[in-house]
Parts: C-alpha cells; sequence; structure tokens
C-alpha cells in the first residue's frame, strides 16, 4: 500500500531481491546482499512488515509497509524492536510518504532529513499524462 508501482521511478522496490527460493538466495548471495525480515501481528493478522537492506558503505535502508488495517501502535511496535535488533548499525535510512504515520515514526527514534514537497500522490490522478 505504502509503494505504489507508479513511485518506482524514485526510489525502486528491489522485489525480485525479496522474494523466497532458492534462485532469489542464490542471487543474494552473489551480489552479497544482506537482508532481514520482520512482521507483527495484531490479533492474528499481519499489522506491519519491515524489510531490513545492508548496504556497504551507506546508510543501511529500511523498507515498511502496513496494510490499510495496520496500525500507529504496531508500525512503532515494530520499528522500535527492529532498531533494539540492529543497535550495531550506525545509519539507518527510511523513505516514507509524508504525513502517513509520523508520529509512530518519530516516537520510534526517526526523525525527518529530507522531504520532497513537490512529490504527492493523487491516487486517482492520470499518471501517463503530464
Amino acid at each position: 500500500r505504502l509503494y505504489p508501482t507508479m513511485l518506482d521511478w524514485y526510489q525502486p522496490m528491489p522485489w525480485k531481491w525479496l522474494q523466497p527460493g532458492l534462485r532469489s538466495a542464490f542471487y543474494r548471495f552473489m551480489m552479497d546482499l544482506n537482508f532481514k525480515h520482520w512482521c507483527i501481528y495484531s490479533s492474528g493478522t499481519p499489522a506491519a512488515f519491515l524489510s531490513w537492506q545492508a548496504l556497504a558503505g551507506q546508510n543501511d535502508r529500511i523498507w515498511v509497509s502496513v496494510p490499510p488495517s495496520g496500525s500507529e501502535g504496531a508500525l512503532q511496535s515494530l520499528l522500535m524492536h527492529v532498531r533494539r535488533q540492529l543497535t550495531w548499525r550506525q545509519s539507518l535510512t527510511l523513505d516514507f510518504p509524508a504525513n502517513e504515520y509520523q508520529d509512530a515514526l518519530q516516537r520510534a527514534g526517526f526523525g525527518i532529513h529530507r522531504t520532497l514537497l513537490w512529490m504527492k500522490l493523487n491516487e486517482g490522478a492520470n499518471v501517463n499524462h503530464p
């Protein structure tokens, strides 16, 4: 929900790297890609997902997704848990739509370092026409 396909030009989501299976595992091994994944549940239903990508020489990247039924509390809990798991990492980067779960992100210790005011998603807009 939070990574619309139409925004792949800005920050492409590495879907093929995240897929399970031998082929993807072999690719990650050969390319020296390191990922970890977490999910938090609420009443037996997934409430938030997070993938961590280690990047040599750069900030590590975090990818987060919250389903429509997810909650701000679930996201905050997941982010805090992962930050405790990754305390040895110097810097984590998370690109996230402005004003989406902003309080949860800040309570989990994340700060705003860059905003792209010109990037607004109007889901009803025709993106193929200027």
